[in-house]
């Protein structure tokens, strides 16, 4: 397989993939396939069964995945059930060997830029990955310190049961780790959020293909596409195992669908009219200093930390160690280098590259990084992306 060649069609010949690309797709797919494993967990464990007719979303006429964006994803409320272990769980062969080939086909569709490339939304997954896992850790650890301060005695031994960690977790990050299907969907969208990306940013991908540019209304060009056909992919006949897999009913489709639409389309921070409605929304929300407790205000709040997930870990590099910064940095300068070079964009990035990242870290790395330490759910890896990004 070619790397150069952006492509969606399926093929058996998946071991004869460059070994480095191999060892990125076995573990992209290992990372999906244990959040798989969650998913048909808890579903086993609330008593849900398969779907026999396979329930169907149809966007309406003349809309564009833009237009599906929403202010609140409706994530289901706490209901405790034991849960069963997802170790436990083996699921269909075929939906496991479907898995692999659609991580393997989404990931034959990354051109070999220097920047946007499968390497990148590797990383971007295992940082994304990385968050969601340290939420359940770092608040166990919470509980577990607390219950000691509450009784130092040497004769007893504290401990809190999983009926009571359970809504604690929920609560405190507002539904997002009691719903394996939304980590599933957001962890799927780190890896397919730049996927046939060509390589120049919405801007001038607009000016070289203004046909794409017709067809998602000028609006977050790359995002859109990036969604359109690895959905496209997903739905087709040959991974019909593996959404039997992913969801049960309507209800769970339009939650994996809506969850991958708002986090995939998070990621375009070039559109400023985007970014001033998203830290207005993030104000309505966060800073009234106001308690919130109905459903739809705690959805909301979820939504906006679902995308702030997102935008963290898409920029993951802005806010590591500076060995890492460098790395990526130097990777994404090459990459404007040679669009510029090539005539596909008119700036000269060794020009203003300086001045670029210092207004990125000042207008929102930075900002990024204090909302993210404000959500009160990320608190210990929000403390480190700061400290870096600073």
């Amino acid at each position: 397989m070619n790397l150069n060649c952006a492509t969606f069609e399926c093929s058996d010949q998946l071991d004869d993939m460059p070994i480095q690309m191999k060892r990125l797709v076995d573990w992209n797919t290992e990372v999906l396939h244990r959040l798989l494993k969650q998913v048909v967990a808890q579903r086993i464990s609330l008593g849900k069964s398969e779907w026999d007719d396979e329930p169907m979303l149809i966007r309406e006429e003349g809309k564009v995945v833009f237009d599906e964006v929403a202010d609140v994803i409706d994530l289901p409320g706490f209901v405790f059930k034991r849960p069963q272990d997802p170790d436990m769980i083996d699921l269909p062969s075929e939906a496991e060997s479907q898995l692999r080939t659609f991580v393997a086909t989404v990931a034959n569709a990354y051109h070999s830029n220097p920047f946007h490339c499968l390497q990148h939304a590797s990383a971007v997954t295992m940082h994304l990955s990385k968050l969601l896992s340290r939420i359940v850790v770092d608040e166990l650890d919470g509980i577990d310190e607390e219950n000691e301060d509450e009784d130092s005695s040497e004769s007893s031994e504290v401990s809190v049961p999983p009926a009571d960690i359970a809504p604690y977790l929920h609560n405190h990050t507002y539904g997002i780790t009691s719903d394996p299907l939304t980590q599933f969907a957001l962890v799927l969208s780190a890896f397919i959020s730049a996927v046939d990306h060509a390589g120049i940013p919405n801007s001038e991908l607009g000016q070289e293909d203004p046909e794409a540019a017709a067809i998602y209304k000028q609006k977050s060009i790359i995002e859109q596409r990036s969604v359109d056909k690895a959905w496209k992919k997903l739905m087709e006949p040959g991974f019909y195992e593996l959404r039997r897999c992913i969801y049960s009913d309507e209800t769970e489709l339009k939650r994996f669908r809506q969850v991958i639409v708002n986090s995939v389309l998070s990621t375009d921070i070039e559109d400023t009219e985007l970014q001033n409605l998203r830290m207005l929304r993030w104000e309505k929300t966060f800073s009234t200093g106001t308690y919130n407790v109905t459903r739809e205000d705690i959805n909301r709040k979820a939504t906006i930390v679902l995308e702030h997930l997102m935008q963290a870990s898409d920029i993951f590099h802005t806010m590591q160690p500076w060995i890492v910064y460098e790395k990526w940095s130097c990777r994404d300068f090459e990459e404007k280098y040679i669009a510029y070079k090539q005539g596909r964009i008119k700036e000269d990035p060794s020009l203003t590259w300086y001045k670029n990242e210092m207004d990125f870290f000042d207008n929102h790395v930075i900002p990024l990084s204090m909302q993210l330490k404000d959500c009160d759910a990320f608190v210990v890896s929000s403390d480190e992306y700061l400290v870096s990004a600073q």
